[in-house]
């Protein structure tokens, strides 16, 4: 992915485009869930239902407690993935500026360049699938999740970081901020606008 973020506080690049990924889906199980319960307040019976698989009988406190943790635990693994992404800046900065003079070296090189921008990545998928199992799972420090609310959150944490993994591979071969590892035939400004539509195809088929 091309490299955009200077800081923490970047409002463009890969991890902006991450954190929009992830929050979409947060959205999303947040409007399924008010429409879960407004569909099961029509129907004597359904509410409670809904709420007992949601909170395991009310156990685990209200709906937006539990939505709430569960929010905090992907959070958290964000910013271990962004910090990582600040610590390997120096790295992708570096690989910008090389000029690959074989074949050999050019894969080398994007294949490096491929790593580096997978790393946050795998860095986040394994934070939240550990955070989510140590904090809702058998032996949870916060609270037991319900199956319901497991399946949940390792759908959020799962579904992003493949939309992640997915965005990074179809921007490898426009290289939009590396052109000596580009592998379509476009200029800069063509590399921006196919990278910017890749991102809006899939921050919206990760929300879908």
């Amino acid at each position: 992915m091309a490299d955009q973020v200077v800081g923490f506080g970047a409002r463009t690049g890969p991890m902006v485009d991450a954190v929009t990924m992830v929050s979409a889906k947060i959205q999303a199980i947040a409007d399924a869930t008010v429409a879960m319960f407004a569909d099961a307040a029509e129907a004597p019976g359904r509410l409670a239902e809904a709420g007992r698989l949601l909170t395991g009988d009310g156990a685990l406190g209200s709906p937006s407690t539990v939505l709430g943790a569960a929010a905090g635990a992907i959070a958290a693994a964000l910013l271990v993935a962004m910090a990582v992404h600040h610590v390997l800046r120096p790295a992708r900065l570096r690989l910008r500026g090389r000029v690959p003079e074989t074949a050999e070296r050019m894969a080398a090189l994007v294949f490096e360049g491929l790593l580096l921008d997978a790393a946050p990545a795998a860095v986040y998928l394994a934070a939240g699938l550990t955070l989510d199992h140590m904090l809702f799972g058998p032996y949870g420090r916060v609270f037991v999740g319900t199956e319901v609310f497991r399946m949940v959150t390792s759908a959020v944490i799962i579904n992003s970081a493949v939309a992640w993994f997915i965005a990074i591979l179809l921007l490898l071969p426009i290289a939009a901020k590396r052109p000596n590892f580009r592998l379509l035939p476009i200029d800069d400004a063509q590399a921006e606008r196919a990278r910017n539509f890749v991102r809006r195809v899939v921050v919206t088929a990760a929300a879908s």
